[in-house]
C-alpha cells in the first residue's frame, strides 16, 4: 500500500470517525415537546397614550402639595395586549421625595376624586 493509498484511508477514518461524534452529540442536545393549547393569531397591536407629553412638568411645588394628572392608554388594534408603565426624571434629588401612585378605574381626575375611587395598582 502506498503512503497515498494510507493518507486517504487514514482521513477517510477520520471522517467517519467525526461524522459519527456529529450525530452522537446532535442527538444528546436535540429535545422536542409537544405543548397543546397553544393560539397565534394575526393582528396588529397599536398602542397610543393621551397626552403623550410629560405629566409631571409643575415648578413651584412644596412638601404637600398633590398634582393629579390623567394618562389614557389606548390599543386601537385587533389584538389584546399587556402593558407595564415606568416613570423617568431629569432631576434625581427631587423625584426620589415624590410618591408615584398609579389606579385604574378612576372616574374622576381630580385630588379628591382620586383619592376615593379606583384601584391602586402601583404606589
Amino acid at each position: 500500500m502506498s503512503n497515498l493509498s494510507r493518507i486517504l484511508v487514514v482521513l477517510l477514518l477520520v471522517g467517519v470517525v467525526a461524522a459519527g461524534l456529529g450525530v452522537a452529540s446532535n442527538a444528546i442536545w436535540t429535545d422536542s415537546q409537544a405543548v397543546d393549547a397553544n393560539v397565534f393569531s394575526a393582528g396588529t397591536v397599536d398602542i397610543s397614550t393621551s397626552p403623550a407629553t410629560a405629566l409631571v412638568t409643575y415648578s413651584g411645588m412644596a412638601p404637600g402639595d398633590e398634582v393629579t394628572n390623567p394618562i389614557t392608554v389606548t390599543n386601537d388594534g385587533s389584538l389584546e395586549l399587556r402593558y407595564a408603565v415606568t416613570n423617568t426624571t431629569t432631576e434625581d434629588t427631587l423625584a426620589a421625595q415624590l410618591d408615584l401612585t398609579i389606579k385604574t378605574g378612576v372616574t374622576t381626575c381630580t385630588n379628591a376624586g382620586f383619592d376615593t375611587d379606583g384601584s391602586v395598582i402601583y404606589g
